[in-house]
């Protein structure tokens, strides 16, 4: 009785073993045909355990493919002794009842009894596993990106600061040249050079501002030149796969109030994708970029000839990180930034997909334009640069702008300059060795209070101030700078 009792107890503790396991259990018969299948099991496959009791394992979770050679295994195993799989944890594919495939991680091990064989299969859903390692892996090559570009950035930002110096002399030199020639075809040379060296310091100045994380500074623009400055930076890109842009000329004006730069990166962004989608395609291949006054608010439009898109990439299209650049193109959040600028700005970014592709950026209109009046003439100004030809070129646009300008070379003579004598203007360089431009400032307003609302730090990259220029009373001119810059900078100075 009592070894009755102690089977009927083991009997038992098995049951509520293979009940509670948190892993599939299947057991099989030297036929291989089950003789236990557990909840786990019957949650996993989808097969109650009385469906399943009696049948092959094969025809249960085995994928169709792979039934023969499961079968000639199992037979090799039975009859040899010999087996790749017994006593291993592996990783294959099983089937579950309505047929969709999973992956499992197995394990078999083989039990004798008196009179008979079992062999008992704990089979383990990898699906989740898979899922988290899939996700870790997409995450670290996202930041494996992110990583580049911050790099990249900062080289970019390295070369455009080193650029800024020279094309600062070449657009104010092109400048005065073409205001100062004596025949037509000098002048339409000069104003060629012009041209392009504006087109390369908008150019600049867009790199710049992506290569460094700063707060929003809004300040009143047109959209317009917004999207003006998102087309140069991404022209070469459209041109080299031989993609047409077509740009009408604005009806007028539509000034808005917000951040220039990350505006003019968020439409590069949509045109690059616009880029991406057409540039390998065959037959016209064209994009249309202009500005419309829509429902009160300034309206950039985006166009491309390409195909629709699909219901599901288009309701993904903003998502961050989501796979819809075309051929793997991009980091996948280049939409969802332009998107979120678009809105940060109390604007919104739509895209139609229906036929071709039109993206829509809306930004609300400024209430009022700001009118900046021409500075008198007359300014006594204190140029200072440790380098001669970019303070020249300064010293020259402001002659042409009819004031008299006093140029010194480095920090020392220009210390020396407005302690000796007074001016109505300061302007300094930001990057000088003896002493930067913001330090030299700061002297001069402590030495001449009127100077205070009048002093200028001229800079190629504004977000290395790490300063409140408008507490101190300095403004900004960025480099490159034109005759336009010069002259607005002057007019917004007090007093």
């Amino acid at each position: 009785m009592k070894q009755i009792a102690e089977a009927r107890s083991s009997g038992l503790l098995a049951e509520a073993l293979l009940a509670s396991a948190l892993d599939a259990v299947i057991v099989m018969d030297e036929n291989g045909r089950v003789v236990e299948w557990n909840p786990m099991a019957e949650k996993l496959f989808g097969y109650d355990r009385s469906e399943a009791l009696e049948r092959p394992l094969s025809d249960l979770v085995v994928p169709p493919a792979m039934r023969d050679r499961h079968a000639a295994g199992y037979r090799r195993y039975v009859e040899t002794g010999e087996s790749r799989i017994i006593g291993k944890r592996i990783e294959i594919e099983a089937i579950r009842r309505d047929g969709t495939v999973l992956p499992v991680e197995m394990t078999i091990t083989e039990a004798r009894l008196p009179n008979r064989r079992l062999f008992a299969a704990h089979l383990r859903d990898l699906t989740e596993r898979r899922a988290a390692a899939a996700a870790a892996e997409e995450q670290r090559r996202r930041l494996e990106g992110l990583e580049k570009l911050s790099a990249l950035g900062t080289l970019l930002g390295g070369v455009a600061h080193e650029l800024n110096n020279p094309l600062a002399v070449i657009l104010a030199q092109s400048t005065l040249l073409a205001e100062k020639a004596r025949d037509p075809e000098t002048a339409r040379r000069a104003e060629r050079i012009h041209n392009a060296s504006e087109r390369c310091a908008r150019i600049l100045k867009s790199f710049m501002a992506m290569a460094r994380q700063r707060p929003t500074q809004r300040a009143r623009t047109d959209a317009a030149e917004i999207l003006r400055d998102a087309l140069d930076l991404t022209a070469y890109g459209r041109r080299s796969v031989g993609i047409e842009t077509l740009a009408p000329a604005p009806v007028g004006p539509l000034p808005v109030d917000v951040d220039h730069d990350l505006v003019a990166q968020s439409l590069a962004h949509v045109l690059v994708f616009l880029q991406a989608r057409i540039g390998a395609g065959q037959g016209l291949r064209q994009i249309r970029a202009e500005t419309h006054l829509r429902d009160g608010f300034a309206m950039i439009e985006l166009a491309d000839t390409g195909p629709a898109l699909s219901p599901d990439l288009l309701s993904r299209l903003f998502e961050a990180f989501a796979p819809v650049d075309p051929a793997g193109a991009g980091t996948g959040i280049g939409l969802h930034i332009a998107r979120e600028t678009a809105e940060a700005h109390g604007g919104r970014l739509i895209c139609d997909g229906s036929g071709g592709v039109t993206f829509r950026m809306f930004l609300p209109l400024a209430t009022e334009a700001e009118a900046l009046a021409a500075p008198a003439a007359g300014l006594r100004v204190l140029v200072v640069d440790d380098e001669p030809d970019v303070g020249a070129s300064l010293a020259d646009i402001l002659t042409a702008l009819g004031h008299s300008p006093l140029l010194a070379i480095g920090a020392r003579e220009g210390i020396a300059r407005f302690e000796a004598q007074a001016f109505d203007v300061v302007m300094a360089d930001y990057r000088m060795p003896e002493l930067d431009g913001l330090t030299l400032l700061r002297r001069a307003i402590t030495a001449r209070p009127a100077l205070a609302g009048r002093c200028v730090l001229a800079t190629g990259d504004p977000d290395r101030t790490g300063a409140d220029l408008d507490a101190a009373g300095i403004r900004l001119l960025v480099k490159p700078f034109s005759v336009s810059d010069v002259r607005d900078c002057l007019a917004r100075l007090q007093g």
